[in-house]
């Protein structure tokens, strides 16, 4: 109806509730820890959901709109129930989208992040505002200029994909996938919100206001997700680099723990044992004590005692995986190659990367067969002589 003011204060009305539908959105996901998986997830569920219930709808016996001086004029009343749902799921749809953004390109902000992200909200906003008083299919040069600015801002913001760095290499796999296909889906959305399309003109009828927003959020996550996955695609290679760095970093959190509250020396070097073949990612350790020649063992533990060299040292196993002692024998004998002194005198850990190649280890093809087969092996030393009594009782750990 042309009655003056009308159409203004529907427009209002219909930004307001979107506005209120945000806040709603906002409060709900702030108190849910969703990582960034999660969340790429749900948006391509949520985009899933509006393309099927949108093409059902259009796809329904509504007739369409007419042109006619600017305006659109629906030509039964089933356009008017299509254009007003249409509306509704893909408006909800754009608020979701902005909000799940939000926390994707603030994620591990750094300075003026946020404020980047405002002033594309505020030029969002602002080309739905500047379009409150044109036609349908009127145009003008402030809402074309407010447009554009805020494609630039999007373009800005889409490089904030700090979060994929931090994906372990499985996530980075899933994250590749769901970025191609929101990627291609807001593509698909973009295209049906041309103004020749039904949907295009349902928001139009709707809420031209509306109709910049939705097309202004989608724009974004178009641009959004295509750059995620461009630089999930670089970081791939990289990705089992980073989760072995993040497992040694983990792992040496967890010994630091592990090393202050657990009292019982055996479930202590038993576990020490098992993270280092963990973070190493390697088939067998095990770990030595060096006593002093002064030092008394226990007979009590029941660990394996033997003699190192003219130093006056006794080794002690205190703990081992996937490896027996006669194997351990072979790789370090007290008439070979001690490779015990090497790295007590060194201080230094000792890489072979191919024992059989090795001058040191000759023997091993030589008076023994062996069942396992050794390609590589590493030795080193962990804590020193100013250590407390349990760190200076794990000597040496040997991986």
């Amino acid at each position: 109806m042309e009655i003056g003011g009308l159409s203004l204060f529907r427009d209002g009305i219909t930004i307001g509730a979107f506005v209120l539908l945000y806040l709603v959105a906002n409060s709900f996901m702030a108190q849910r820890d969703q990582n960034p998986m999660k969340k790429l997830g749900l948006l391509l569920v949520a985009m899933l959901c509006a393309l099927l219930v949108s093409i059902v709808l259009t796809a329904t016996s509504a007739e369409g709109f007419d042109a006619k001086n600017l305006a659109l004029l629906p030509l039964d009343y089933a356009t008017l129930f299509v254009a007003s749902l249409v509306s509704m799921v893909l408006g909800a749809f754009a608020v979701l989208t902005l909000r799940l953004l939000k926390d994707l390109i603030l994620y591990n902000r750094k300075k003026g992040t946020q404020r980047n992200f405002l002033i594309l909200v505020a030029l969002i906003l602002a080309t739905a505002a500047s379009s409150v008083t044109l036609r349908p299919l009127d145009s003008g040069v402030l809402m074309s200029i407010v447009f554009v600015l805020a494609i630039v801002a999007a373009l800005v913001n889409s490089f904030r994909l700090p979060w994929i760095v931090f994906l372990t290499k499985r996530e980075k796999i899933i994250g590749l996938v769901y970025g191609f296909f929101l990627f291609m889906g807001f593509l698909v959305v973009n295209i049906l919100l041309a103004q020749s399309t039904l949907i295009g003109r349902s928001l139009l009828y709707y809420s031209y206001p509306l109709k910049q927003f939705v097309l202004l959020t989608t724009i974004l996550g178009n641009i959004y997700f295509g750059m995620a996955f461009i630089s999930t695609l670089f970081h791939l290679p990289t990705a089992e680099a980073f989760d072995r760095k993040r497992s040694e970093v983990t792992s040496l959190h967890n010994l630091s723990k592990l090393v202050t509250q657990v009292f019982d020396f055996n479930e202590l070097v038993d576990s020490v044992t098992t993270m280092t073949l963990d973070v190493c990612e390697a088939k067998s350790c095990w770990l030595e004590i060096i006593h002093r020649s002064d030092q008394v063992l226990q007979d009590a533990t029941g660990l394996s005692v033997a003699r190192l060299g003219p130093e006056g040292y006794h080794v002690q196993i205190a703990a081992s995986k996937n490896i027996t002692q006669a194997e351990i024998d072979d790789l370090v004998l007290p008439d070979g190659p001690n490779l015990r002194e090497e790295v007590m005198g060194s201080l230094k850990p000792i890489v072979i990367d191919d024992i059989g190649r090795d001058p040191r280890f000759q023997h091993l093809g030589k008076g023994r067969s062996r069942s396992h087969r050794w390609s590589s092996c590493r030795w080193s030393r962990i804590a020193d002589s100013s250590a407390s009594s349990t760190q200076r009782s794990l000597r040496r750990l040997v991986s």
